[in-house]
């Protein structure tokens, strides 16, 4: 009669980095954008698994993973951040962690997947982290056969050669949690309204996204101002608690009425 054997999972640490320029010239503009993207994922790792210990930084990269040793890494990026984002992946990797990349860069131009990163995110990257870290658990990320399994990655195969696996389909955005604010600085109150977009400019990654706009509820959007305006208020008594909705909920007027009426205020053309 054969053994059975029972796998237990074990906690890991993830530390995900916004991969952002802290010079002179880019610090100002880079540390009031609104990066809602870390924060919500690390709100759904934390709601599917409970165990792991995840934090956000996009300063000190270095110090962060001496002092936190993560087993996985997530970086961030825009395409002008390429390089840092490059440099952060190497310094995670000589730390002996698993890189995973992810943003804008990433879903634009998945085929520039440099070498310092071991897989990367297309598109929302809810469920597919979620996916990513399972098979972190199992084989350490570094089975082909099943990474080709995960949906919206991007990674190399043993031939070298980088393979793109479709995207999945979307999560209902009142699905998702709320963004981990603690993990966040004072500076970022924004409001997740809608994904997509239905324009195509040619300078933005959402031209290679779906071109469809799809809105979380007048009740979630109003529900996040209250906690988040509270929070402000109680943490941070000092600091101006101007609100960003961010998103494109304001081109569908519709929706601004819902939202209106939703929060109380009413509305008038």
């Amino acid at each position: 009669m054969g053994t059975m054997v029972c796998w237990r999972r074990m906690a890991i640490r993830i530390l995900l980095i916004e991969a952002v320029d802290a010079s002179s010239d880019h610090k100002k503009f880079e540390s009031v954008s609104e990066m809602l993207g870390l924060p919500m994922l690390a709100a759904w790792v934390r709601l599917r698994r409970p165990d792991d210990e995840i934090r956000i930084v996009d300063r000190d990269v270095p110090a962060a993973l001496t002092a936190f040793r993560p087993h996985v890494v997530g970086i961030s990026f825009v395409t002008p951040n390429f390089e840092i984002a490059r440099a952060h992946a190497r310094a995670a990797q000589a730390a002996g962690a698993k890189v995973i990349a992810g943003g804008p860069h990433v879903t634009a131009i998945p085929l520039t997947l440099p070498p310092e990163m071991d897989v990367g995110v297309i598109g929302e990257g809810e469920a597919t982290l979620e996916n990513l870290l399972s098979e972190y658990d199992r084989h350490g990320m570094t089975d082909l056969d099943r990474l080709a399994g995960v949906p919206g990655v991007v990674f190399r195969g043993a031939d070298g050669r980088l393979l793109v696996v479709p995207r999945r389909a979307h999560l209902s955005l009142d699905d998702l949690p709320p963004p981990a604010r603690e993990l966040m600085p004072p500076r970022r109150r924004g409001i997740m309204t809608s994904r997509g977009c239905p324009y195509r400019c040619s300078f933005c990654f959402q031209a290679h996204l779906e071109r469809k706009v799809r809105y979380a509820s007048p009740r979630r959007v109003v529900g996040e101002m209250l906690e988040v305006a509270q929070r402000t208020a109680d943490l941070y008594p000092d600091v101006n608690r101007e609100l960003l909705l961010a998103g494109i909920f304001l081109h569908d007027i519709g929706k601004v009425r819902e939202l209106s009426y939703e929060s109380g205020f009413g509305y008038t053309d």
